[in-house]
């Protein structure tokens, strides 16, 4: 048993361990050490800059929004009171259907030459935004969506009815006993689909390859294409000081999270 852990820790920890080996050498070849020459370099690296600028404004977009819609979601669910299982399993879909699958899709409605595009065109004067990174926020969304309804039905369901009914006899209306009852009792539920989200959106990498390949707009360039551009010219030295310093700063990111949903979880909304 010892020894099966003991080689679970190593296949775990072996990767970090190589990867901040190679931060730190030359290249591969030489293999000199150069300290943080490589952290500078990356840092000062206009792409790098540019790829996470991209990746952080994606996130700060499409997370909060698509929490906030699985949670509007859910309560008017959770309003109707009965939602058979065969309803609830409906939202998984969209997280079982491969992403290949659907660009095709995707591309028939956003591509520059289709008639979504074309109409719009015709109305507004559209820009990079509007053009790539839209298609992208909705593909997110609705990939996301059905898994964070079915977290926040799971935590809606807990709540007793009674709190609720207390809430009716007291005259509290709709938003006083959701921003008052609901959110603070779904506070758990909220940082964990948050997590989820967050973790999701540095994922969307793959959706981005599939529709626009390795070089895309610079508007959605993120972290993942400077990564993979990088692996793909064997440079693994900015590759992983560029992981790295990704990886330090969503560390930093989740920890002030766990910290601010401790302290309201010890009262603040009291």
């Amino acid at each position: 048993m010892d020894i099966y852990a003991n080689f679970k820790l190593k296949k775990h920890v072996a990767p970090f361990i190589f990867s901040f080996y190679y931060a730190l050498i030359d290249n591969t070849f030489n293999k000199k050490f150069v300290g943080l020459d490589n952290f500078i370099r990356v840092l000062s690296n206009k792409y790098y800059r540019l790829a996470l600028k991209n990746t952080f404004r994606f996130t700060g977009i499409a997370v909060p929004l698509v929490v906030l819609i699985s949670f509007l979601l859910a309560v008017l669910l959770a309003s109707q009171h009965k939602i058979s299982h065969v309803f609830r399993t409906s939202f998984i879909i969209p997280i079982l259907i491969p992403s290949a699958s659907v660009v095709m899709i995707w591309k028939a409605i956003f591509g520059k030459n289709n008639f979504l595009v074309e109409a719009l065109s015709s109305i507004f004067t559209l820009g990079d935004n509007l053009l790539y990174e839209f298609p992208v926020l909705m593909f997110f969304l609705w990939k996301n969506t059905g898994f964070n309804v079915i977290l926040f039905l799971a935590g809606l369901m807990s709540i007793p009815r009674e709190i609720y009914e207390s809430c009716d006899v007291e005259g509290a209306r709709w938003f006083q006993k959701h921003f008052y009852v609901t959110f603070p009792l779904l506070l758990p539920t909220t940082f964990f689909t948050l997590i989820i989200s967050t973790v999701n959106s540095f994922k969307i990498f793959k959706e981005v390859y599939l529709l626009y390949g390795s070089y895309p707009s610079e508007v959605i360039y993120f972290v993942q294409h400077y990564m993979n551009n990088h692996f793909n010219k064997l440079n693994y030295q900015n590759l992983t000081t560029g992981a790295i310093i990704f990886a330090l700063i969503v560390y930093i990111i989740v920890a002030l999270g766990y910290r601010l949903e401790n302290r309201f979880s010890r009262g603040v909304w009291n």
